[in-house]
C-alpha cells in the first residue's frame, strides 16, 4: 500500500513539474514572439531567469526557485549602481 501512496504522489509531482516548465516554456516563447518589453517582474532576459532558478535549485533546493532570480536581479542592480556612481 506505500509504495503505491510514493508512486502516485512522484507521478503528481513529476506532472505538476512538467507542466509548469511546459508553461514556462510556451509563455517564454510568446512573450518572446510577441516582444513584450516587460514580459517578467524582474525584468531578467527569460534564459538568465530560467538558469538562475535551476542553478539555485541545485544550491539551496526548493527555494532556490524564487532565490535565484532575486540573487541575479539584486546582482544586476548592483552592477548599475556601481556603474552610475562610477565605482566600477
Amino acid at each position: 500500500m506505500s509504495a503505491a501512496f510514493l508512486e502516485t504522489g512522484r507521478g503528481l509531482f513529476i506532472g505538476a513539474g512538467m507542466t509548469g516548465l511546459v508553461q514556462a516554456v510556451i509563455a517564454t516563447i510568446t512573450y518572446f514572439a510577441l516582444g513584450l518589453p516587460r514580459a517578467l517582474v524582474l525584468d531578467l532576459h527569460p534564459f538568465v531567469t530560467l538558469i538562475s532558478m535551476f542553478g539555485a535549485l541545485v544550491l539551496v533546493g526548493p527555494w532556490g526557485i524564487v532565490l535565484g532570480p532575486l540573487v541575479a536581479r539584486l546582482t544586476l542592480e548592483v552592477i548599475w549602481i556601481a556603474q552610475k556612481e562610477r565605482v566600477l
